[in-house]
């Protein structure tokens, strides 16, 4: 048993990260929805009472309209009648969560005015973004507790809208655009405040023959995704604890350099068993990772 009653399971795969553990974990630890592996942090997934089919057709109008106005905020489109669309129809949109965007709109007129809006070179993704960005750090300078950023990568899957001219996804015979999301969130109260940072990337292929200089070198390559992430965003302000948590596709020498180099705080899903010497001065023992965390979690959680 760990602190506070929690368990700690020394036979789960860990996580490493790079400073400041022990002050992360104790205000962590009074959290119900956080359990230790080893001696590190992960979220547990809430289990579902109702199946995802269940999720309500239509929300009500109030509810829709406070979540336009608390994610937006003030959107500029450079005119006030495309400002005026805007939130019509993402308003509309959020009463309706599934579906395709017919059933969201149902009247052919606010799915016109859609189409017609979203082709001005005005209502691009980043216009759209920058409110709805700058409402989230204002949430998260306010939040006097832990702040988690998490990063990952889900796949906007467009196969069949050939017209497009989108990259390939999948086993090639797909495509789309990969979708990296940098999602912050309040641990505590399970709260989100939104998007720090969404990257849209359209996959390139890899030049034959490829040597490891170029693909170092090449910008369009995939796993720049987290570092490009963590560049976008600004630093926590003194006194503030900002985490960013990625998968084990952020294990990336080149990713954790830019957080050291940051000074930032981070949690990483460890991908590959490392060589590493303990300590920080570089003279410790040589030893590999997933062989240390074990008996690191062991000795450090013993009789506690």
């Amino acid at each position: 048993m760990g602190a506070s009653g929690v368990k700690c399971d020394t036979k789960e795969q860990g996580v490493f990260y790079n400073r400041s553990r022990w002050p992360l974990m104790e205000s962590l630890l009074g959290s119900p929805y956080w359990k230790c592996r080893r001696h590190f942090f992960f979220m547990e997934e809430p289990i579902m009472e109702s199946p995802a089919t269940d999720y309500p057709v239509e929300l009500p109008e109030e509810i829709a309209q406070g979540f336009v106005a608390n994610y937006f905020g003030e959107v500029d489109l450079g005119h006030k009648s495309r400002n005026a669309c805007f939130y019509r129809v993402a308003q509309q949109i959020s009463r309706h969560p599934g579906g395709t965007l017919p059933d969201k709109l149902s009247d052919p007129n606010d799915y016109i005015a859609m189409d017609r809006l979203m082709n001005r070179p005005e209502a691009t993704h980043e216009s759209v973004l920058a409110p709805h960005r700058r409402q989230t750090l204002a949430k998260m300078h306010a939040h006097a507790g832990v702040v988690l950023i998490l990063h990952d990568t889900t796949v906007l899957d467009y196969s069949g809208k050939k017209a497009l001219g989108l990259s390939a996804l999948g086993n090639g015979h797909g495509s789309g655009y990969l979708c990296h999301n940098s999602l912050a969130v309040d641990p505590e109260r399970r709260d989100v405040f939104g998007l720090v940072s969404q990257i849209l990337h359209q996959r390139v292929a890899a030049p034959r023959n490829e040597g490891v200089k170029q693909k170092r070198e090449r910008k369009t390559r995939e796993s720049r995704l987290w570092t490009r992430a963590v560049l976008s965003l600004p630093a926590a302000p003194a006194g503030k604890r900002w985490v960013d948590v990625c998968d084990r596709g952020a294990d990336l020498f080149e990713f954790l350099a830019v957080e050291q180099r940051l000074d930032r705080l981070c949690v990483v899903r460890s991908a590959y068993n490392r060589s590493i010497r303990l300590g920080h001065d570089g003279q410790g023992k040589k030893t590999l990772l997933h062989e240390h965390l074990p008996a690191d979690a062991a000795g450090r959680w013993r009789g506690t």
